[in-house]
Order: C-alpha cells, then structure tokens, then sequence
C-alpha cells in the first residue's frame, strides 16, 4: 500500500539527474538555455526529461505539444521525446 506524506529519502530519479549533471558537465555538454538542453537531451538519446520548479512553465512554449492537463494548468512535469 502506498505511504503518502512519507520521506522516502534520494529518489532514483534524483541519482539519475545527479549523474546526468556530474556527466554532462564532465563532458562539457551542460546546456546553458532550455532550448539547448532540449537538443542535448533529443541528440543524445533521452526519451524524456524530467522538469523541475522553476522551469515548469518556461519550457512550456519550446514544447511540439502539451497533454490537456498541461495545457490546462500551462505547467509541465515531464517531456517525452
């Protein structure tokens, strides 16, 4: 059963960002704009990314298209590429 409220510590999504992070500026590919993360992330062979706070509605506009509930609230978690 699913534990709402519940701090259940590092997630594996926040290990992935943190060594995508570590990689990307290792290899001096960390993009400086949304737009440039974009393509890094298509070129590179990402099938999505996760967005974080505060780039939930600035990345919105650089997007192909939006779910209903994105468009919705103009805010978006995830890109699928």
């Amino acid at each position: 059963m699913p534990r709402y409220g519940f701090n259940s510590g590092v997630t594996w999504s926040e290990e992935i960002s943190r060594w995508l992070f570590v990689w990307l500026t290792f290899f001096g590919a960390i993009a400086p704009t949304l737009p440039s993360l974009l393509n890094a992330a298509r070129t590179m062979g990402f099938a999505g990314l996760k967005i974080t706070y505060p780039r939930k509605q600035a990345i919105v506009p650089l997007l192909d298209g939006l779910s209903e509930p994105a468009r919705a609230i103009g805010a978006v978690n995830t890109v699928v590429f």
